[in-house]
């Protein structure tokens, strides 16, 4: 009996700390397009260029999903997801500190990886993680944490880009602290 609390515990435990990484995957995804109309001031972008931003990133990340199942057969996927949210977070800084647009479309692209190795990960322990008959509930869990990402993202994006904090552009502390 001890053991099925401890496990399920564990599960519970799990499965809320990898929905916090599709949180920050999702919020994370969502602040760029949020500070287009900031950072087209700051780089003096066209809305193609910046465009460009997001478009690189989503590229990138769609073409490297695939890799993240074959990786996950040779290193735990935890570590995974772990690799994940450090290089997203790396890249996302490195939006936030560049100084010229080909800088940021760079350090996007490389987020794009980041970003594309979370979601599958996380899906694949959850899918290992619960019985067949939760399941979907654990998948519609870890869904609605990733949606509260983009929404709080956008709104967090939307609401400190635009002003200075601590003597530097907004946009730039939205990327630094997220």
């Amino acid at each position: 009996m001890i053991r099925d609390k401890d496990s399920s515990r564990r599960r519970v435990v799990t499965t809320v700390l990898v929905s916090l990484a599709c949180f920050m995957e999702v919020a994370d995804e969502q602040i760029t397009p949020s500070l287009f109309r900031d950072i087209g001031k700051s780089f003096k972008l066209s809305p193609s260029q910046l465009g460009m931003l997001t478009l690189v990133r989503a590229l990138v990340q769609a073409l490297s999903s695939p890799m993240t199942g074959y990786v996950g057969k040779f290193v735990p996927r935890i570590r995974i997801i772990g690799f994940g949210c450090i290089l997203g977070g790396i890249c996302t800084f490195i939006v936030g500190s560049s100084v010229s647009f080909k800088m940021a479309l760079v350090a996007s692209a490389l987020n794009g990886v980041g970003l594309a190795v979370v979601i599958p990960s996380v899906q694949s322990i959850l899918a290992d993680y619960w019985p067949q008959e939760v399941r979907g509930a654990s998948f519609g869990f870890q869904s609605f944490v990733a949606s509260l990402g983009g929404l709080f993202g956008g709104l967090y994006a939307t609401n400190l880009g635009g002003k200075v904090i601590m003597g530097r552009p907004g946009w730039r502390f939205v990327f630094h602290s997220t």
